[in-house]
């Protein structure tokens, strides 16, 4: 069974609709939460990889936005650096780290939706 069959499974009367309703799109936030942040991370993990100059505003917008969720992350690993040019290429598997811990997060929460969503449709059938 699917998680969207899940949510949606036992709606009958207008308050589960309504309940339903707010439960798919808690669910649907969460994985768009997510989607979001992964982009962001392999934008992130692709300049620093390919040497893009930290001037620029996009580089500098995204660096910005992920550095707050990478802070957890920030020591784990210590970044590959190469110097071959102008600008210093960057692997950071700290980044790739994060992106998997999210993952997993987002799965884990959308999960718990649809659990108590199905506990709370269980109690009210009794």
């Amino acid at each position: 069974m699917s998680d969207d069959n899940a949510i949606g499974e036992g709606i009958s009367t207008d308050a589960n609709l309504v309940v339903g309703a707010r439960t798919t799109k808690a669910y649907h936030f969460v994985y768009y939460v997510l989607t979001v942040l992964e982009i962001l991370f392999a934008f992130r993990f692709f300049l620093k990889l390919l040497a893009a100059s930290p001037n620029n505003v996009f580089a500098e917008v995204v660096y910005g936005i992920t550095y707050v969720f990478l802070l957890p992350f920030a020591s784990l690993f210590p970044p590959a650096v190469t110097t071959d040019g102008k600008m210093p290429s960057a692997f950071e598997p700290s980044t790739l780290v994060a992106m998997v811990f999210y993952a997993i997060l987002a799965w884990a929460v959308a999960k718990y939706i649809v659990i108590s969503r199905s506990r709370s449709d269980k109690a009210k059938k009794r």
